[in-house]
This record gives structure tokens, sequence and C-alpha cells, in this order.
């Protein structure tokens, strides 16, 4: 499987629950970052970002549990909050608690790093939340009638369905077909081709019933209580095109973060961390530099969040 970085280095912890999970860590800078994964997010999706922040940010991100090299939970140890604590398991294991560490995330990422903030309040500087929602995201995916309750039926009958879904769905991300096909289903829509390619050929190595089974575990939580209470800098980043989490639900965090700035890319999905990485990445520097750093971005950003 493909590693955060070149230079990366690799690492495992245990969790509280005792499940042995993979890290990785690249880059350097003054800042520390750790990217909580999306829904089997492989590392890989942040290599860009290694690069892109290099002076910047040491950043750190992990396997999920149930995903890739972390290992396989008990059914009633795969909740958000136990993302949450893996995330602390992490920080811990790189010495970083107590070190004004940025939390980010992608999709699900979003949900588990609300849940870690909650957790490690005192040691989180600032939070970079990217086209995720802060709860029930089976909720608002797929704003079409009768989603809201077909959903739920649709992602217990995956969790269940045994290894037929795993075999057809492997067989299908490895193929170059894949990625073409996702482009030309908008699921995608634009990025450098030989990385989105990379990423979703990445997605064949996971267990989708597994998959399936976090996401139901996902779809009852809930962080709206702890939006009013964040007093760091935030950036909400989310796409106008993204169906999976909408873009009213960014809006909603936006408006109940008070020390929130909001950055939306016209047309990008809930992708938008793929098709648009080099603007998003310069973003994420001269926020990073501005609250942070006191300093300039070395690259302008593609406009003022507002």
């Amino acid at each position: 499987m493909p590693l955060l970085h070149p230079n990366a280095r690799s690492f495992s912890v245990r969790s509280r629950d005792g499940l042995t999970l993979r890290g990785q860590v690249a880059g350097d800078g003054p800042l520390r970052l750790l990217l909580a994964p999306g829904l089997g997010t492989p590392p890989v999706v942040w290599q860009p970002w290694v690069d892109g922040l290099r002076g910047v940010a040491e950043i750190a991100t992990w396997d999920m549990r149930g995903c890739y090299q972390s290992g396989t939970p008990a059914p009633d140890r795969r909740a958000v909050v136990d993302h949450a604590h893996d995330a602390v398991a992490i920080l811990d294991a790189l010495q970083w608690s107590g070190q004004s560490v940025v939390l980010g995330g992608w999709s699900l990422g979003v949900q588990i790093a609300l849940e870690t903030y909650r957790l490690r309040t005192p040691d989180v500087a600032a939070l970079v939340l990217l086209c995720g929602t802060y709860e029930r995201p089976l909720q608002s995916a797929l704003p079409i009638p009768g989603a809201q309750a077909v959903l739920p039926r649709v992602v217990r009958g995956l969790s269940q369905s045994g290894q037929w879904l795993n075999r057809g769905a492997s067989a299908f991300m490895r193929h170059p077909l894949a990625a073409k096909a996702a482009q030309a289903l908008r699921i995608v829509d634009g990025g450098d081709p030989a990385y989105v390619a990379g990423v979703i050929a990445a997605f064949s190595e996971l267990d989708l019933t597994m998959v399936a089974d976090i996401i139901r575990c996902a779809a009852d939580h809930s962080a709206a209580d702890l939006l009013p209470d964040i007093e760091i800098p935030t950036l909400v980043v989310a796409g106008d095109r993204d169906v999976l989490t909408p873009l009213d639900r960014a809006a909603q965090m936006h408006a109940q973060i008070r020390h929130s700035k909001m950055k939306v890319f016209p047309g990008g999905t809930h992708y938008t961390v793929l098709e648009h990485a080099p603007v998003l990445i310069a973003d994420v520097e001269q926020f990073l530099r501005r609250h942070l750093l006191g300093g300039h971005a070395r690259h302008a950003p593609s406009a003022d969040c507002d």
C-alpha cells in the first residue's frame, strides 16, 4: 500500500482496547498536524500535504481501525468515540500531547477530529475540517426523496453481505477503469489523474463489509453540543457539489463555531481534497500561518475565507 510519503516513518501503537494501530509521520515544521482518516482513507491521500506544508508542519495520520494495516475491532468498538481514542493514542505515541496540535480530518475524519478535540481540548490549537459533517451523516447524504429511510437499511445490508462484496469490489478498484468510472460519474471531478487513480486503487485493500459497519456505527453520532464551545481557530472546507456531506452541513458548522472561517470550492465534490489539492493546501498553509505562526503564506490562497 502506498505510504503517506516516501520519507514517512511508520510506527505501531496500542489503542485503549488493545488493538494494534499503524500510523505514519512525515514532513517538518514548527507545527504538528494530525489528520484523522475518512472512511477507508489511505494515507497516500495526504502525500501532497507533506510536500506542500514542508517547513510549516510535521504531519501524522493512521490507518483507521478495521482498515489497511490496523487491527480489526470488536463489533462494539467501531463508534466515532473509539476512533477518537485512537487519535489520542497516536498523539501520545508521538509525544505530541500538550504541544499545541492542529487536528484535521476529511469526511468521517471531521467527526473524529471533533471528538478528539472533546477528549484533548487543552492540547488543540486549531481545527481543519474538510468536507464532512458534525453529526448523523446518513441523514444528510444523498439529498433525494426517501434517501434518509433507505440508506440505513442499505448500509446494514452491506455490513452483513459477506465476502462476495469484497471480492467483486476489490477486483474493480484495482482495474484502471475504476478511476475513469469515478470521474465519469463525477464522484471525483478533476484532480491529477495519477493521484486520483492511486487513491482509488488503495481502496481495493479494504474489507468493505467492515467499512459499511463503521458507517452504521457512525450514523447516530453527533457533536452538535460541542460546536458552540469551540474557541480555537477553525477552518471549514466544503465543495458545493458534495452530495455525501452537503454544503449546508458545513455552513451549519461554520455558523456555530465562533472563530471559524469557511472556504467553499465551486464545483467541488466530496473529493475536493483530491480535486483541488494544490489550492486547498495553499489555503490551509495561509490559515495556519495567519493564526498560529503570525506570518504570511509562501503561496497566495485561492480566495479569502469568509
